[in-house]
């Protein structure tokens, strides 16, 4: 598929909502490999800045490093509902993401974006997916990121044999205090063009299967970068999706004070991680 323009997400949402395709896989279930890409897009630096302001991004006039992913949500949702993808999108967790920033992006750089959907590693628990985006100015590839994703099955056989793998979190001090208000997914909503219902209210988020609304683990990430002193200009960063934050809430940025790359996103009260993550200088 490809896109002149960004296609319109609402839509995309409300076809997802109403899709008779299975949220569950089963084990024959056959996942296709899907692209979609886009045109170079004229960067929008107003809705850049605003989306900079809510997450705390501190460098004016360079890229948060959360947002081309962003920017590429409509590919996103375009291969979820794509008459070959055999799943409802709204079953799907989202595990882990990496970011590979090769160099500063400036705010008004068009970008052009490439995105594929293909299935991951097996997993009793369900069928992994792995889901790629690379920004290119012109024909240079500036920023790449690979989010896992998971679509359960309905009766997982139990969990699988090889741990993730652990991003360390030990020694961790908390930086920041951050209050998630039970409005938290609407403004980010509204900065980042990205309305899952499942992270709006509520209300809409029981439409999807879910008790509460949940914090976007994309605002998560951006918060936490947000909150943290020093990025490297090229970096690599990964993180883990522990647990889902359900909003409103109390939570903590953690970081390292002695040797910075080590963050987690964690709650005052329990001290449970919502998110663990790493970042390190690309070489």
């Amino acid at each position: 598929m490809h896109f002149r323009r960004l296609p319109a997400i609402l839509p995309m949402y409300l076809q997802a909502a109403v899709s008779t395709r299975p949220r569950h896989p089963a084990p024959d279930t056959d996942i296709p490999v899907l692209h979609a890409t886009a045109s170079p897009l004229e960067a929008n630096v107003g809705h850049i800045r605003r989306f900079a302001r809510l997450v705390g991004h501190r460098h004016d006039n360079v890229l948060p490093p959360t947002y081309p992913q962003i920017l590429a949500a409509p590919l996103h949702l375009a291969m979820f509902t794509a008459p070959q993808f055999p799943l409802n999108p709204t079953g799907i967790v989202h595990l882990r993401n990496t970011i590979t920033i090769e160099e500063p992006i400036d705010i008004a750089a068009p970008l052009t974006l490439q995105t594929s959907l293909a299935e991951g590693e097996e997993s009793v628990r369900g069928r992994q997916l792995v889901m790629t985006t690379i920004a290119a100015i012109g024909e240079r590839p500036v920023w790449r990121a690979e989010a896992g994703l998971l679509a359960r099955f309905a009766n997982p056989a139990g969990r699988d044999k090889r741990a993730r793998r652990r991003i360390r979190t030990s020694g961790l001090q908390a930086i920041e205090t951050i209050d998630v208000g039970a409005n938290t997914g609407r403004r980010y909503a509204r900065a980042s063009g990205d309305y899952n219902p499942i992270h709006l209210s509520t209300i809409s988020a029981r439409l999807f299967g879910f008790d509460h609304a949940i914090a976007h683990g994309m605002w998560s990430l951006a918060r936490v970068l947000g909150c943290l002193d020093e990025i490297p200009a090229a970096a690599n960063i990964e993180v883990e999706f522990r647990r889902p934050l359900l909003m409103p809430a109390s939570v903590e940025v953690a970081a390292d004070p002695v040797q910075p790359g080590g963050f987690a996103l964690r709650d005052a009260t329990t001290g449970k991680n919502y998110l663990e993550g790493m970042i390190s200088e690309v070489t």
